[in-house]
């Protein structure tokens, strides 16, 4: 744990005991947990419920306070929402979903600092989130970028790749970034202190493409073949050889029942993750497919082509939904927003296309890189977008008004792959 994370913690001890410093066994991990505080006996627990006790005060957002109130959370248990101990507020975080609808943003301790997280007693996480929320980046320098996105710094720089990086993802839970090279090798970290976990080698060529399955129970990459490990013990579960050329890009489904590879031969192939079986060939494109992505609720799938188009299937029937032809250049990368309303691409026109799905119009066409754009994704809470370019920077825009938020400039080289932290 950093020398931040333990003045993180010890902030939000002394917002709830401004007594003297208790001492708490902190999780080994990058984010704070009230667990470890009520641990300490500095939450309340009586009567079946946890409340902290402080003089300190806030002002709430009172619409969402008397939306929230006290609710059922986990066998009867209640988390109660005291105005002068938490504050739910609208902000610019990600939007944690509630029991009754509600929709809490960031729980604030009385001076200003975040908590991360809420565990009831049987060790349910009601309020969740990731401190701090991060964007990282691989590079033709060999290198990996990671920022944290509430001030724009530089947290690491990892350099273990012996080549270019091309493909860089979080697990799920954000506790591990992983990332392929033009080594031949996956490499993962542990994002708790930046050490590495493993050096994944089966590839017998470059490393298109990474991604976790949805319970962070497996990875999958691209290269020659698409292999798949175990991320209990890293063994190797599957190697998938359909493909007629080497596999670009890799993904799961939202639920995990399927995984997708687009190949240097045109096509998508489609597998059962219960037995591997090919569940389906997609064969529209009429060129390379680099990238593949399904919509979050799983009932689409789309994948750019280097004949400059994206084609959209519904996995219902595989049948073919949409084409975006709004590119003018080869479509290196295929993204949904995190509710599925939008769906966004760079292309090597140097753009960034952005559709809603419900009737597939172009909403914005984002401009300001300065040569390829490679990659292309949304932060989780759909607040920003951000791209890779051939000009060696990450640009961030606000989705809500697609302005320019930063322009991150560390990569000494092209830009192959953008990825949020999914919590």
């Amino acid at each position: 744990m950093s020398d931040h994370d333990d003045e993180r913690v010890q902030q939000v001890i002394e917002a709830l005991d401004p007594t003297p410093a208790h001492e708490v066994d902190w999780p080994v991990s990058r984010r704070q947990t009230l667990r470890a505080l009520a641990a300490a006996g500095l939450l309340g627990a009586a009567s079946g419920s946890a409340t902290a006790e402080s003089a300190g005060g806030v002002i709430a957002d009172e619409a969402v306070l008397s939306n929230y109130g006290s609710e059922d959370v986990s066998d009867g248990w209640e988390l109660e929402i005291d105005e002068d101990v938490f504050a739910l507020t609208e902000s610019d975080t990600e939007t944690i979903g509630l029991p009754d609808g509600a929709a809490a943003e960031e729980i604030i301790m009385p001076n200003g600092v975040e908590a991360s997280e809420v565990v009831a007693p049987d060790g349910t996480a009601v309020f969740e989130d990731a401190i701090p929320d991060s964007v990282a980046y691989g590079s033709s320098d060999d290198n990996v970028y990671v920022h944290d996105t509430s001030d724009w710094s530089l947290t690491e720089t990892l350099t273990e790749a012996g080549s270019n990086v091309f493909s860089v993802t979080f697990s799920p839970d954000g506790s591990l970034l992983a990332y392929g090279s033009l080594d031949d090798n996956v490499y993962v970290h542990d994002t708790s202190d930046w050490s590495l976990v493993e050096t994944l080698t089966e590839a017998g060529s470059t490393v298109n493409s990474v991604t976790f399955s949805p319970d962070g129970s497996q990875i999958a990459y691209a290269s020659d073949e698409v292999y798949v490990h175990d991320t209990s013990d890293w063994s190797l579960v599957e190697t998938l050889t359909e493909a007629g050329a080497n596999a670009r890009s890799v993904t799961f489904s939202a639920d995990g029942s399927l995984l997708a590879y687009g190949s240097g031969d045109d096509n998508v192939y489609v597998h059962d993750t219960s037995d591997w079986s090919l569940t389906e060939t997609l064969t529209e494109a009429g060129g390379t497919v680099p990238s593949v992505t399904f919509s979050p609720d799983g009932s689409l799938l789309a994948y750019g082509s280097f004949d400059d188009n994206v084609y959209v299937h519904d996995t219902s029937d595989w049948s073919l939904t949409e084409t975006l032809t709004e590119a003018g250049g080869n479509v290196q990368s295929v993204t949904f927003s995190a509710d599925g309303s939008q769906i966004a691409y760079g292309s090597s026109d140097d753009n960034v296309y952005v559709h809603d799905t419900s009737d597939w119009s172009l909403v914005e066409t984002l401009t300001e890189a300065g040569g390829d754009v490679n990659s292309v994704t949304f932060s989780e809470d759909g607040s920003q977008i951000a791209y890779g370019s051939l000009d060696d920077n990450v640009y961030v825009h606000d989705t809500s008004d697609w302005s320019l938020t930063e322009t991150l400039t560390e990569a000494g080289g092209t830009v192959e792959s953008v990825t949020f932290s999914a919590v």
